[in-house]
């Protein structure tokens, strides 16, 4: 795994051969639909909060190069 979006495919595998293994109602894959909505939350959310960090350090770069005030 060398990057998030290729863990996120591997979880999803794994949750995918879960409910395939054990069956769309047996709880191990209702767990797992519950698991794999959380991971798909959280990546989200972490994605969003890279990007607004990026957008915010590139906005700080502009400033400090235009001789503006940098915001930390």
């Amino acid at each position: 795994i060398t990057s998030f979006q290729s863990l996120h495919q591997n979880i999803g595998l794994i949750c995918h051969n879960c409910v395939k293994f054990n069956g769309r109602d047996s709880e191990y894959s209702v767990l797992t639909r519950q698991f794999e909505n959380y991971v798909d939350d959280s990546f989200l959310d972490f994605m969003q909060k890279q990007r607004d960090k990026m957008r915010v350090a590139k906005a700080n770069k502009a400033r400090a190069t235009s001789g503006g005030v940098a915001k930390k």
